[in-house]
């Protein structure tokens, strides 16, 4: 930034005030750090950017699946796991909270095909686009399969449980 250039300034100007010439090593130590801090930030800028080139999904969308995957990993090992669980109903593994917090980070038949289209390199992705992706290579609508998941277990939370409760106690 500016703020650098005017101590640097500053510091040349206190090397130059106590004598006419500045040595090389001097002038190294004044000017050629700044430029090299300059340069690393700018490397630092084209690497984030040509990481983003690979992003495929929206990345406020790709930001929050990856929130809602931080905490749901924490239960499953992998991501391969938590898709597992989820395509075959796994009541077990994913309870109804769970599932709320996946309703919401599914992909939609877009982006399935989106993240399938890709044919660049898999690890480049972030954990939301591999996650979608595995979703897509399950062979059946997540979302759907979530709706329907959730459904089950609202409905048996709501009828199949008082019914049990009413029948046994007489």
């Amino acid at each position: 930034g500016g703020g650098g250039s005017c101590s640097t300034l500053a510091n040349a100007r206190l090397l130059l005030t106590k004598r006419d010439t500045m040595s090389l090593q001097e002038f190294e130590q004044v000017f050629c750090a700044e430029f090299e801090q300059l340069h690393a930030k700018n490397n630092a800028v084209k690497k984030a950017k040509a990481a983003r080139s690979n992003q495929i999904l929206d990345l406020r969308r790709s930001n929050n699946v990856n929130i809602a995957l931080q905490r749901l990993l924490k239960k499953f090992g992998s991501l391969v796991e938590l898709r597992d669980a989820l395509v075959s109903l796994d009541d077990d593994e994913l309870s109804l909270d769970d599932l709320y917090a996946l309703r919401r980070v599914v992909p939609n038949e877009q982006e399935v095909k989106k993240v399938l289209s890709f044919k660049g390199d898999m690890s480049q992705l972030s954990a939301a686009e591999r996650f979608f992706r595995l979703c897509g290579e399950a062979g059946c609508q997540v979302d759907v399969v979530c709706d329907c998941f959730v459904f089950m277990l609202e409905f048996g939370e709501r009828y199949v449980e008082p019914a049990c409760l009413g029948a046994c106690a007489t």
